[in-house]
């Protein structure tokens, strides 16, 4: 089989992705969007499953932000008050820094799954 190369062909994943990002992610958006991920808050009379769905969708919204999944659980316990994150500690059965990260993302998405099916 016989490969040909044009001149400013991409030829491996790295030079697309690449090439994705800088098109339609530049380096402001990039930071704009991560600040938004740091930064995240509850907005006042914000449901909880309103809350975590807008996470997401920051999350969603900038693929390559590069948090680990530990950094999405903190930054969103650290966005609620201190009544919210006495709540979420106490429904997790203690501290839920101290599970492991993606059963603590888990145990986030059922907890705001039942807050919705409460509150619909």
């Amino acid at each position: 089989m016989v490969h040909f190369s044009y001149p400013h062909s991409i030829t491996t994943w790295e030079e697309l992705k690449t090439k994705f990002l800088q098109e339609f992610y530049p380096a402001s958006k990039t930071t704009e969007i991560r600040k938004a991920i740091q930064d995240f808050a509850q907005k006042p009379n914000e449901e909880f499953h309103d809350a975590f769905e807008r996470l997401k969708e920051l999350l969603r919204s900038c693929p390559h932000h590069e948090f680990p999944r530990w950094q999405h659980v903190r930054f969103f316990y650290d966005g609620f008050d201190t009544a919210n994150q006495t709540m979420i500690n106490a429904s997790s059965g203690g501290t839920i820094m101290m599970q492991d990260n993606e059963d603590a993302w888990r145990f986030l998405e059922q907890l705001s799954h039942g807050s919705k099916t409460n509150y619909s």
